[in-house]
């Protein structure tokens, strides 16, 4: 069987990896998606890095910015 080429997360990042691919459930998980997406990295790239779907990192990015937002005042 041909593999594709294996992914190598950047020093400093892992690969998540949630039950059954239902979706970042660790509070940690949802902290490293917030971290790298502030470091610039786009929600495909994001996803990448981390092996989640990218509607997960826009799910938990967009989290973030609304409870930011309803902090801020």
């Amino acid at each position: 069987m041909k593999n594709g080429p294996v992914f190598k997360p950047p020093s400093g990042y892992v690969i998540l990896v949630s039950g059954g691919g239902k979706g970042v459930k660790d509070l940690m998980e949802k902290h490293t998606i917030i971290r790298v997406k502030q470091e610039g990295h786009s929600n495909r790239s994001v996803a990448k890095i981390l092996g989640i779907e990218r509607k997960t990192v826009a799910k938990y990015w967009n989290e973030f910015n609304r409870m930011s937002l309803e902090n801020s005042f």
